[in-house]
């Protein structure tokens, strides 16, 4: 199959919903009690603003990689440049396997110990990444044929039980809001799925503004994954919960169904949205190793299989949901870091060479 435009914008949506429908909620509503909305609005609109700068720039350097501009400028912005970056995604694949070892246990598989946990999802990565981004970005368009029917069925389902008073009231906090620390934390926490798109090779052609166009709708399903737990539980319940949306759906009930709970196929589906994840963020470390040392293909593999083992022990390391709530607060200054600095980077880039 010929990889085009819709494979890629497929594979970020899959990876948007993972990401937002775990993460998203519980920052939600620690940082506020009412007026969620504003929240969302405003982290969704800081995460798509560099968004459109970072395709801008991509659209423009075309159809170069993101690793092939910044080489192109020399040395120094190749390490000034993408260093950040490839610190930053293994803090997230340790932040990652953690979180998703968490999930897995608190609502699927109660009694798996926490590393076979994160290996469930290692592993399956891991031998994902050690190939190209041509199949990852296959296999997610696959997946989506199947789970897309089931996600929609779920979610229309899940509105049989909301209680839209529970949602108010709807004025926006204060300005103090914005200097919560859950609120800096929540700052470009969707930034990391559009990523990939800087990595995807130059013979893959694809339509960039049609993926910012349908990127979007992520910010739909931002509402959807902090509003649907909030009308069916209320503020004070869902506070409680530590994978809110997931919980919003154990409520909802089909005679029909095959599935006693429904929530344990979302949560499925969920973990195969992970895996692929946590696979394009491992390839990115692999290609990013292999332009800092100009490495063969096959020594990259074998650097990310040390390094990912590296990065499982250090996921294992974190005990606690304390500590990996602490380890995202010291992670945030470089991801704030990481994503403002390189979307804007690669859009000055693209503005010289339009006026070149």
């Amino acid at each position: 199959m010929k990889i085009n435009t819709m494979y890629i914008i497929v594979t970020l949506l899959l990876s948007h919903i993972g990401l937002v429908s775990l993460f998203f909620p519980s920052l939600v509503v620690d940082t506020v009690d009412q007026g969620h909305w504003l929240v969302i609005l405003l982290w969704s609109s800081l995460s798509y603003l560099i968004f459109y700068f970072y395709v801008f720039g991509l659209k423009k350097t075309a159809p170069h990689s993101i690793i092939e501009t910044f080489s192109q400028r020399g040395k120094s912005w190749l390490y000034i440049g993408l260093l950040p970056l490839f610190f930053f995604q293994l803090i997230l694949v340790v932040l990652s396997l953690r979180t998703y070892s968490e999930f897995t246990a608190n609502l699927l598989l109660s009694e798996t110990p926490v590393p076979m946990a994160m290996a469930v999802f290692l592993i399956p990565s891991l031998y994902i990444a050690c190939g190209s981004f041509e199949s990852i970005l296959r296999t997610g368009f696959l997946i989506s044929i199947i789970v897309s029917p089931i996600i929609f069925i779920i979610l229309l389902f899940s509105l049989q039980n909301t209680h839209w008073t529970n949602i108010m009231p709807l004025s926006p906090p204060g300005l103090d809001a914005i200097f919560d620390k859950s609120f800096i934390d929540g700052l470009f926490i969707q930034a990391p799925v559009f990523t990939y798109l800087g990595f995807i090779p130059s013979k893959i052609k694809y339509n960039s503004g049609a993926v910012f166009y349908f990127g979007l709708l992520g910010i739909l399903f931002a509402f959807i994954a902090v509003y649907i737990p909030l009308a069916i539980y209320s503020q004070e319940a869902i506070s409680l919960f530590l994978f809110p949306f997931p919980a919003a759906l154990d409520t909802v009930h089909i005679e029909w169904s095959v599935f006693e709970r429904l929530s344990v196929v979302f949560c499925l589906i969920l973990i195969i949205f992970a895996v692929l994840f946590l696979a394009m963020t491992l390839l990115t470390i692999r290609l990013l190793y292999q332009a800092f040392v100009k490495a063969q293909t096959t020594h990259s593999i074998i650097f990310l299989i040390i390094v990912s083992i590296c990065l499982y022990i250090f996921a294992y390391l974190l005990v606690n949901w304390n500590q990996v709530e602490r380890a995202v607060t010291w992670s945030t200054p470089l991801r704030i870091y990481t994503f403002v600095s390189i979307p804007l980077a690669l859009y000055w880039l693209g503005i010289r060479r339009k006026t070149a």
